[in-house]
């Protein structure tokens, strides 16, 4: 019994798309490179940031938005590249990066949330001297986080 062709099969694999919609070659391998020292940068930058004091704290969402940008770029041009048939490293640093740096993002979202609970906790501890200071200074921030929870969960029906 003679066999047909398959038609989808005789086609050769369309080559990765880029930002203008034409189909072009893998990124060079210095390109992923550079970009991933740019990620590994900014990664520095949002872990170096998050330990400031809270209103240049909030500067981390800026680096934030460029860790996520460049952390997806990368990661496609990673994947193009290695569809191309070179060896990519790097994968589990920029996947653990971008978790970290959302991670990060999810806890400057809380903060900037309750910012005036939050700055107070922080004028609070840098004046406190002694650990019983500083249990107080804690006390004093649960307790009013809870009194806005709990205002939170009489308000919803």
């Amino acid at each position: 019994m003679p066999t047909t062709p398959n038609p989808q099969n005789s086609q050769p694999p369309k080559p990765w798309p880029t930002r203008g919609g034409a189909g072009a070659s893998a990124p060079s391998a210095e390109r992923v490179r550079e970009q991933l020292r740019l990620f590994l940068i900014l990664l520095l930058g949002l872990i170096i940031v998050s330990q400031l004091p809270l209103p240049f704290r909030l500067g981390g969402f800026v680096l934030a938005l460029g860790i996520g940008w460049v952390g997806i770029s990368l990661l496609i041009g990673m994947s193009a590249l290695s569809r191309s048939g070179a060896t990519v490293r790097g994968w589990p640093s920029v996947i653990i990066g971008l978790a970290l740096a959302g991670l990060l993002t999810v806890l400057l979202i809380g903060q900037a949330i309750v910012y005036p609970i939050t700055v107070d906790q922080e004028r609070c501890l840098s004046g406190a001297n002694t650990l019983k200071a500083k249990d107080t200074c804690d006390r004093i921030y649960q307790e009013r986080l809870r009194k806005l929870t709990d205002g939170f969960t009489r308000s919803t029906p």
